[in-house]
This record gives C-alpha cells, structure tokens and sequence, in this order.
C-alpha cells in the first residue's frame, strides 16, 4: 500500500479476487487462495478526479495491464467479510477480494469511504461497517 499523492496514486493494494462469495468463503475455510486472480487496486486523484482501477500484472515483465476502471461515484457499498476479505460493489458487480492485511483492508476501506465524503459529499452504503473507525486515521500496521 502506498500514498503516494504527489504523482496522482493516493492508494495501490495487492489483492486476490473471486469470483463470487462462495469462492471466497471456500478459500477463507480452507486458508489457501485457491481460485483466486491476483490483481491489483490503484486508486488515483487527478485535478480532483478520482479513479479507481484494476490491473493485473503481465507476466515476468513487471508491466502492468490496466483491467477495468470506475468512478468514485461507482462505488455502490463496502462489506467487509472475515479475516482480509471484502466485497466491494461497483456499478452493477461485486467484487470479492482478500488483501494482505488486516491493515490493507482497513486502508482501503478507509481511502474509498474518505474520498467519497470529501469529492462526493456522500458515502457509499456501509455494510457490517462501524461508519466512525473508517472516518478516523487508519490504525498503523504491525507489520
């Protein structure tokens, strides 16, 4: 993870994605990946437009390939499951994700809450979220 604002990266994530929740609630039984897509989340700011985008990684060649992109506005709610899981629905979809790290997940959730309030003046609906703990400074990390 990484706040990097002065190029325009306010947040990038490693995450591993299912494709729904029974796969994920698969994995987090078993306490392996699985079927899970390894991807990452980049969510940038550009004279005030936020974007969030999903890449994978290409190969041996440490280049990135942009996947899919959203609006801030896109983010419909955040649901966060147990251990680093959380769903996140975009658009019409959701979207099933483990991130590294209790501290990763609180970030993200964290980042996408905060920047809705500041550049829409609304949140996204919160689901098994106590609103107040995303709205305060993310706790550090252990790691």
């Amino acid at each position: 993870m990484s706040k990097e604002e002065d190029n325009g990266i306010v947040l990038n994530a490693r995450i591993a994605e299912y494709d729904d929740e029974r796969a994920l609630n698969v994995a987090l039984a078993a306490g392996v990946s699985g079927d899970a897509k390894i991807r990452y989340i980049t969510i940038t700011a550009v004279k005030k437009k936020v974007k969030i985008h999903k890449t994978k990684e290409k190969g041996a060649t440490s280049t990135f390939g942009l996947g899919k992109s959203w609006g801030l506005d896109d983010i419909e709610s955040i649901e966060p499951f147990k251990g680093n899981a959380v769903c996140i629905h975009l658009g019409s979809k959701a979207y099933y994700w483990i991130l590294d790290s209790p501290h990763n997940k609180i970030e993200l959730m964290h980042t996408m809450v905060t920047l809705s309030q500041t550049h829409l003046n609304k949140i996204p609906k919160l689901i098994k979220i106590d609103e107040e703990l995303l709205k305060g400074p993310v706790p550090a990390s252990n790691a």
